[in-house]
């Protein structure tokens, strides 16, 4: 089975076409998820918010193969401060303006892996083979750029393992 889910409206780029032509046999998007909190990028639902629908699409197909397709949103530019929860990354270690693009960026993509972590833990992602991905490199000027490296995207590629 094929799923996809991308926290803000099916409209933007015309996701709601041309996902279903890309294969994906359920897509999920923000008008689908209503009452779900809403984040400042894109006005959609927090990423935070749909760890629990990536869990329950996971349980929901246990006796199948599932290829889920995420396109988060909460890290996304522009990196609002309001949608910071998790103040664990510490700017000031690493030289960066704690007001800053790359501050903020580093502290969403903290939260987001914080937050992957514990989805990654639940009983009905065991054995699942994950791959993030980024779609672009950040979009961060002036002296904020020292942080990041140009023409780059990072990727991540991991499987479950049940736990001993």
């Amino acid at each position: 089975k094929t799923i996809s889910l991308h926290g803000t409206s099916g409209v933007l780029y015309d996701r709601t076409n041309w996902y279903v032509k890309a294969g994906f046999q359920e897509v999920l998007f923000g008008e689908n998820l209503i009452g779900l909190p809403r984040c400042s990028a894109f006005k959609g639902i927090c990423d935070h918010d749909l760890m629990e629908v990536v869990a329950d699409s996971f349980s929901e197909n246990l006796s199948q193969n599932l290829f889920f397709y995420w396109m988060t949103l909460t890290s996304h530019q522009p990196y609002a401060k309001q949608d910071i929860h998790n103040q664990r990354f510490d700017c000031t270690k690493f030289d960066m303006n704690p007001k800053g693009d790359a501050c903020h960026n580093a502290q969403l993509q903290t939260q987001f892996f914080d937050n992957l972590s514990k989805l990654i833990q639940k009983p009905e992602m065991i054995g699942t083979e994950v791959v993030i991905v980024g779609d672009h490199q950040p979009p961060i000027w002036g002296e904020d750029i020292k942080h990041i490296r140009p023409l780059t995207v990072g990727y991540l590629h991991f499987k479950i393992k049940e736990s001993n």
